[in-house]
């Protein structure tokens, strides 16, 4: 919201209904119009304080040209404010949301009509006495006219239709002679009275979202509760838990499709974080938008500060990028060690505190310098066993700390097997940034992402079979533009009830869908088998898809493998109760496809497989190419076609050695490298080379790429 100038030069006075007078509340006329939005597309969630603003000038000259009339003490009615309301939304061009704000202001009023009916104050049914009501605010006689002026608000009824079911709910509490009942239980009987008559619609609208007694008790005595059936997200305490549980609950009775709805509680997908629909998942931003001034040594304590209000309007977390504009004035050497190690305490006790991640993307500086002094000191505090933040580097960026500071080896390797240093690569116009976020050519401003939907993959593959690729490419296909299309009931609902923090900032949204259980879909489909080739088939197809589809409905969705931690261990527990939940072996000469029943599913493109078993982690036994080819070249030939992306675990998929030399001293560096130099040779000799479109990108197609 704008921020108003609370100095006004003149006082607006506002004659309330009742005859008394108060001051323009300009924040209750921004939530006014922000409810009258919530009927129309709203782009910019500035627009109610912009219209604000314009009304309270016209409100303030309306009234300075009656002072000057002559006029003592002018002041304005509320009908005379709604309609300047009105006047301001028509001049600025916004007619549409202007009808909206009419239609309210209208069912409001017709809404307070119903309140001023005359009734009599007492039914023979009741013996002369009213029932007594008992809600939040105290104890009140029975009063029908409530409950027509209810109906009409909340369930958005006509006058008579709200009339014939109060009569009806009235009569069923005279008729069982209740004196003292709860407005819980008039809702009951109001719920009871639409079903009857069949308004499913009003009934949807106006129903409670809740949870039930016992699994309040539940949550009090239990930590873990709701986490079977509620999204990851960051939630520290009773409250949190509760408050994500109700939201998760309202967003797939009103927000999400209902058969989205029904393939996400059948574990075929999973829309992320619906314990925080309003809040995007990860905001990535460049540091500089956040500083004050030129660099100095309290500058980055001063930019963990402004970090720390952007925290609590993600559901997942933050990432800085170019740190070194921040870092810029804390000097060189021993200090300049000294603050970036108290800079990163800070962040870790704000990722303990907060429960979300707080992460770093290309630090920038000079011969990377700043890569190389995060490393160094992150390894170092690594060692004592603190929660770092993630580091997302590019391979060049680890080489020129290397070439800085030679004895970084250990400690790199150290990072990149606790998962605090993140591989990432760019390519086809774009720069992967933070999970979910890629930045294209100059773009400087923020980046947010705004939903991911993970897929189940091996529930397509067994229902598809060994060798039947094409069926599960048209599986995948059609899972896939059901998820795009969460994704855009995610973003309608965002783009109307998303959160302002302290900080203003305008970022540009993107969206992602993330392959869960890739590996294990790999080996169905293979009868045992893991075929790269394959692989980078499927993951080229769904980038091309999701890319497509998004484009339908006005998004920018990417293949991502940041996110569905929480939905590999659901989906393996869902498909572990479904009859014919495991792939036999077709073919006694190849590794049985799947193993007793497991966990968790692999992570995004390869990661994750720990605790699966030999027959799944191993390669082939007979003689094939895959038997000899080293990890590194699986992973560089199965994201061939992924032109921007990160690995956000370095666990091999395969067994053997990263180097085909044998076992290595630094096995995760020496993976990364390899992956690197393996990954550019596969481009050169790949359809998907550099001369054509990267099928995650907006332009091109992998079916008019590989022909």
């Amino acid at each position: 919201m704008v921020p108003y100038d609370s100095e006004e030069p003149l006082s607006i006075l506002i004659q309330v209904r009742g005859g008394n007078f108060a001051p323009l509340d300009s924040v209750r006329l921004q939530e006014s119009l922000h409810l009258a939005l919530s009927s129309v597309p709203m782009e910019d969630p500035l627009l109610p304080g912009e219209v604000v603003s314009v009304v309270r000038l016209a409100a303030s000259n309306r009234l300075q040209r009656r002072m000057a009339q002559g006029e003592p003490a002018p002041f304005l009615t509320v009908s005379t404010l709604g309609e300047l309301v009105e006047e301001a939304l028509m001049q600025m061009g916004h007619v549409a949301v202007a009808r909206a704000y009419i239609l309210q202001r209208d069912r409001r009023a017709r809404a307070r009509a119903a309140l001023e009916v005359v009734v009599s104050d007492s039914d023979p049914r009741s013996g002369g006495r009213m029932p007594m009501v008992r809600d939040g605010s105290g104890t009140t006689p029975w009063n029908l006219t409530r409950i027509v002026s209810a109906l009409m608000r909340e369930a958005e009824l006509p006058q008579e239709i709200a009339g014939e079911v109060a009569r009806r709910v009235e009569k069923r509490v005279f008729d069982a002679g209740l004196r003292r009942l709860s407005s819980s239980l008039i809702r009951a009987f109001v719920d009871n009275e639409l079903g009857a008559m069949g308004l499913e619609e009003a009934l949807k609208r106006q129903e409670p979202v809740g949870i039930p007694r016992h699994d309040l008790r539940e949550v009090f005595r239990n930590p873990r509760a709701f986490e079977s059936g509620a999204d990851s997200i960051c939630t520290k305490g009773v409250v949190s838990r509760i408050g994500g549980e109700l939201l998760r609950r309202y967003a797939l009775e009103d927000i999400l499709d209902p058969e989205i709805t029904d393939l996400q509680k059948t574990g075929a997908l999973e829309v992320e974080s619906l314990g925080a629909p309003h809040r995007p998942l990860v905001l990535t931003i460049p540091a500089e938008l956040l500083l004050r001034g030129a660099p100095s040594v309290s500058t980055p304590m001063e930019l963990l500060g402004a970090v720390a209000s952007l925290l609590a309007n993600t559901s997942r977390g933050v990432v800085i990028e170019d740190l070194h504009s921040a870092l810029g004035g804390i000097g060189r050497g021993a200090r300049a060690a000294a603050i970036t190690r108290e800079f990163l305490l800070a962040a870790s006790a704000m990722i303990g505190a907060t429960g979300r991640s707080l992460d770093i993307s290309s630090p920038g500086g000079r011969g990377e310098r700043w890569a190389a002094v995060l490393l160094r000191e992150g390894s170092g505090l690594l060692r004592q066993g603190a929660r770092l933040p993630r580091l997302f580097l590019e391979v060049s960026e680890v080489e020129g700390a290397l070439v800085r500071d030679p004895e970084l080896l250990d400690g790199i390797d150290a990072l990149l097997g606790a998962g605090c240093l993140v591989p990432v690569w760019h390519g086809g116009g774009d720069r992967y940034v933070g999970p979910g976020c890629r930045r294209k050519g100059r773009e400087r401003g923020a980046l947010a992402c705004g939903g991911s939907v993970a897929l189940n993959l091996p529930r397509l593959a067994r229902a598809a079979g060994s060798w039947r690729e094409e069926r599960f490419l048209e599986q995948i296909v059609e899972l896939l533009r059901k998820a795009v299309r969460a994704l855009s009931n995610l973003a309608a609902f965002q783009a109307k009830n998303g959160e302002t923090g302290p900080v203003q900032l305008k970022s540009r949204t993107q969206y992602s869908v993330t392959p869960v259980g890739l590996l294990q879909a790999l080996r169905i489909l293979g009868d045992g088998e893991l075929r790269a080739d394959q692989g980078a088939r499927i993951l080229g197809l769904m980038a091309e898809a999701a890319a497509r589809f998004g484009r339908e409905e006005n998004l920018d969705v990417r293949l991502d493998s940041a996110f569905g931690a929480g939905a590999s261990i659901r989906f393996a527990r869902a498909d572990g109760n479904l009859d014919n939940s495991r792939q036999q072996r077709l073919f006694s000469d190849l590794p049985t496809p799947e193993g007793e029943r497991v966990a968790n599913y692999s992570l995004g493109f390869c990661g994750g497989a720990a605790g699966l078993g030999e027959h799944t982690r191993s390669l082939p036994q007979r003689a094939t190419p895959e038997r000899s080819q080293p990890a590194a070249d699986f992973l560089a030939r199965l994201l061939v076609g992924v032109r921007s992306g990160a690995l956000n675990t370095l666990e091999s998929p395969v067994h053997g050695p990263v180097d085909g030399d044998g076992p290595s001293v630094r096995p995760h560096l020496a993976l990364w490298r390899r992956f690197d130099a393996m990954r550019s040779e596969h481009l050169e000799h790949s359809p998907l080379s550099s001369s054509t479109p990267a099928p995650d990108s907006s332009d091109g197609s992998l079916f008019g790429t590989i022909g």
